[in-house]
């Protein structure tokens, strides 16, 4: 999730950007979305690939590696996710 937006205009002029705050709440219902839909993949059946258990943890690990929500969502945002991710 992107936090940076714009506003345009018709012609395509740039009226207003800026940051949304994202809150913990918000976050962590992406987050754990993110874990739920990749579960699959952590099956005992199934191997998991390093990049998908680093990723997941990655998931796991975002409250405690963030002071502040907007730095975990932007830090989500930039994170060189899996294919399929």
């Amino acid at each position: 999730m992107k936090r940076h937006y714009q506003i345009r205009d018709t012609e395509g002029n740039v009226l207003e950007e800026g940051e949304k705050d994202i809150s913990w709440e918000r976050l962590r219902m992406i987050r754990d979305n993110a874990l739920l839909e990749s579960d699959w993949r952590a099956m005992s059946d199934r191997e998991m690939t390093d990049e998908w258990v680093q990723f997941r943890q990655f998931l796991r690990d975002l409250p405690q590696n963030h002071g502040d929500s907007n730095s975990a969502c932007d830090a989500l945002a930039d994170y060189d996710k899996p294919e399929g991710a």
